[in-house]
């Protein structure tokens, strides 16, 4: 009798529509009951994936991970979703899979693993801030830094990660590129855990709707279309 060894691959994201490009890949998944937004797992290929979501920034992250890691042992960590792009070099869409990380608030860097692929993909320092960047000139002084594309949770989970001793990937498709800047404040618009509100969004782009709502409907299809395509590059990967 020959027993196959089933790998566990923890994937956490901020947003569970940063979840529906993979998604598509783990086809019928079973809904978890644990205290998190968003937690499902799924099978593909003979490896059980598990997928959460708990909202934007460390804290929420890193909850995340703690929260998973007391329930079931994993072979590796990922911290996925979109990111905003700081090296003019990447485009809209364009995955970046993280060499390192760059935690801003506790100036320290975290190392990062290239997943096995045949896909192209852009590859660099990636920092972790505690808000949404939105600004060009702010763009401008994270890539001073040394890195290519920024967002609010990795740093948390490669921690975690670090300390269990368990491999951690960063791959992230870049929603905004770094002469893009944001007009909408998405800051104003999280609440006092942290959470995005979908809701304070559309309420903020109402106030402006000429101005505010056409950015806020191209950033929805861009964020869907990079969804996507991080999506199928996580498919096409092992970890």
């Amino acid at each position: 009798m020959v027993i196959v060894e089933v790998r566990n691959i923890l994937v956490i994201a901020a947003e569970h529509s940063e979840l529906s490009g993979l998604l598509r890949h783990l086809g019928k998944v079973e809904r978890l009951r644990w205290p998190l937004d968003y937690a499902v797992v799924g099978e593909r290929s003979g490896e059980r994936w598990w997928l959460l979501a708990n909202g934007a920034g460390r804290a929420l992250a890193g909850g995340a991970a703690d929260a998973a890691h007391g329930k079931q042992q994993f072979d590796s960590v990922l911290s996925i979703g979109l990111c905003g792009g700081v090296d003019p070099a990447l485009s809209a869409g364009e995955v970046v899979v993280a060499s390192e990380i760059l935690d801003i608030a506790g100036a320290k860097r975290l190392a990062g693993t290239r997943p096995a692929t045949d896909r192209s993909f852009a590859c660099g320092c990636l920092a972790t801030v505690d808000c949404v960047i939105r600004t060009t000139s702010d763009k401008a002084r994270i890539r001073a830094m040394g890195a290519v594309a920024v967002d609010m949770e990795a740093a948390a989970v490669a921690g975690r990660a670090a300390g269990w001793g368990i491999p951690f990937y960063c791959v992230r498709a870049v929603s905004d590129t770094a002469d893009e800047a944001i007009q909408l404040d998405l800051n104003a618009c999280r609440s006092k855990s942290g959470r995005i509100c979908g809701m304070r969004v559309l309420g903020a782009a109402m106030h402006n709707p000429r101005r505010l709502l056409p950015e806020l409907i191209h950033l929805w299809r861009r964020s869907r279309q990079a969804a996507d395509a991080l999506g199928d590059f996580l498919a096409d990967c092992r970890f």
